[in-house]
C-alpha cells in the first residue's frame, strides 16, 4: 500500500493506493524420497495481491483437506501434510496459486520406497509367534503388529488376563 500526502494551505490531502500483482512463489517445492509409512510435509511460500487461492494437486487430481491430507495456509506459507504415506501416494505434487491477475504453479516429485518383501516375511513370522503364544497360554489374546519410529516391525500380544508380552525384531 502506498500513501501520498499533499500539503497545502487548507491542510494535508492524503491519497493511498494498493499495489496489485499476480502470484509468485518466494520458495518452491523440492523433490523428496520417503519410506512407506513416513510423514510427508510439502511447504512453499507464495505472494500475490489480491491474496491468491491455493490448491494442491497430485498427478492432475486436486487434493482436498481431509483426515488423511492436512492443508494449511498461514500468511504466505502453504503446507500439505500426509501423516502416513504409502507407495500409492507416489507421484507429482503441485501447489497452484490463482488470483485475478494470474496464476502460477510449483511442483515436485514424491518417491515412496515400499517395504521390501523380507519385511513382510518378518511381519508374518512375528504374527505366527504371537499366535503360537496364544495357544501356549490357552487364552484369548490380541496380536498387533506395528512399526516403530526406527522403522522396525514390532509384535505385541495382549492376553485376556492382562499379561502383555512384547517381542521386537532384531
Amino acid at each position: 500500500m502506498y500513501m501520498i500526502i499533499y500539503p497545502n494551505f487548507i491542510g494535508p490531502i492524503c491519497s493511498s493506493c494498493t499495489s496489485s500483482f499476480k502470484p509468485h512463489f518466494t520458495s518452491e517445492l523440492s523433490d523428496v524420497s520417503l519410506k512407506d509409512g513416513d510423514e510427508l510435509v510439502l511447504e512453499c511460500d507464495i505472494q500475490g495481491n489480491p491474496r491468491p487461492q491455493i490448491s494442491w494437486i497430485r498427478d492432475g487430481v486436486e487434493i482436498f483437506d481431509s483426515q488423511d491430507f492436512q492443508i494449511s495456509m498461514i500468511g504466505d506459507h502453504c503446507k500439505l501434510q500426509i501423516a502416513d504415506i504409502y507407495p500409492e501416494d507416489e507421484g507429482r505434487y503441485s501447489c497452484k496459486a490463482v488470483n485475478a491477475l494470474g496464476e502460477t504453479t510449483t511442483s515436485c516429485f514424491v518417491t515412496v520406497e515400499a517395504l521390501q518383501a523380507n519385511h513382510y516375511i518378518r511381519a508374518v513370522f512375528l504374527f505366527l509367534v504371537c499366535v503360537f503364544l496364544v495357544f501356549l497360554k490357552n487364552s484369548v489374546a490380541i496380536c498387533h503388529l506395528t512399526r516403530s519410529p526406527a522403522n522396525r516391525l514390532e509384535a505385541t500380544v495382549s492376553f485376556a488376563q492382562s499379561v502383555p508380552v512384547r517381542m521386537r525384531q532384531t
